[in-house]
């Protein structure tokens, strides 16, 4: 029974020192939900957004504007410039 304690004990004490002390914890969600960016919805303006590689999209004169559902970038797509003048007004706005 000593002899097995002993052997327990020193084989765990051989994991504990091939640790890599240089190996790091993966980040938690809680840090990855931080990266991850918000926007709203340009034509109804009331969801607000993960930003992810499948959210709706449409680009226009460079700039890139989210949409909640298709219909809204199909709204967009047909007059585009009133969207771009809201979301040129909001960020007026969050500017001060």
């Amino acid at each position: 029974m000593f002899v097995r304690m002993i052997s327990t004990t020193l084989f765990g004490l051989a994991l504990v020192a091939g640790c890599d002390e240089k190996t790091t914890a993966p980040s938690s969600p809680t840090t990855a939900a931080a990266a991850v960016q918000t926007d709203n919805c340009y034509v109804c303006g009331e969801h607000e957004l993960d930003v992810l590689p499948d959210t709706v999209r449409a680009e226009h004169e460079g700039n890139t504007y989210y949409f909640c559902v298709e219909d809204c970038k199909e709204t967009f797509e047909k007059d585009p410039a009133k969207y771009a003048a809201r979301r040129a007004a909001r960020e007026a706005k969050q500017k001060g």
